[in-house]
């Protein structure tokens, strides 16, 4: 994916947007499900079990994109699921506190939009990260993320009425995914009444 200079000025002003909100976010409630805008522990975790659904993680290497504060990491050692756990957000405060969280995980602050890494992964996930993002950004990182994955690529979108939070259908999602020449995906939307889970598979 080539990145024009417009394209750039509206990721980094999505980036500015969204550092702004989770940053203060982490500042004032530190560990917990409220810095990542979460309405709960558990809608969290149902989001995490969803997000299993993308194949056999055991033994895999995973890129978590948006890892917020190291809670899906987490979530996959209870789970007694072992995978080469990376994760990347835009937030330096919820980096070092995944970081103190899971010292076993590598996490980085790389905004892959406009530093993508070399690496590729065999899973790719993120849980969470478009709600406060638009058109541009959505698009940048599926196609992104497709790029670096080897098997898939996994996210959930929150589904609103609420004109402040990104929410596109699932039809908008499937023709983008077909336009990257993706053949393969699933839709996972049995889990709560007001979010889906999609998988690209490779």
């Amino acid at each position: 994916m080539s990145i024009t200079d417009t394209m750039q000025a509206t990721f980094l002003d999505n980036e500015d947007r969204q550092r702004k909100v989770y940053s203060e976010l982490v500042r004032r409630h530190g560990d917990s499900y409220k810095s990542l805008h979460w309405h709960s522990l558990q809608t969290q975790q149902v989001r995490f079990k969803a997000l299993l659904q993308i194949g056999e993680l055991d033994g895999c290497s995973v890129l978590d994109i948006g890892c917020g504060i190291g809670d899906f990491a987490v979530y996959l050692e209870s789970c007694g699921i072992n995978v080469d756990f990376t994760g990347y957000d835009i937030v330096p405060e919820a980096i070092k506190l995944a970081q103190r969280k899971c010292p076993a995980a590598v996490f980085e602050a790389r905004n892959i939009l406009l530093a993508p890494p070399t690496q590729r992964f065999d899973y790719i996930v993120s849980s969470g990260i478009f709600a406060f993002g638009d058109q541009p950004f959505f698009e940048g990182i599926v196609e992104r993320a497709v790029s670096l994955a080897q098997v898939a690529y996994g996210f959930n979108l929150y589904q609103t009425s609420q004109s402040s939070f990104f929410s596109p259908t699932i039809e908008y999602v499937l023709d983008f995914c077909t336009s990257l020449g993706i053949d393969r995906t699933e839709v996972v939307a049995d889990y709560l009444h007001d979010d889906y889970t999609f998988f690209a598979y490779r």
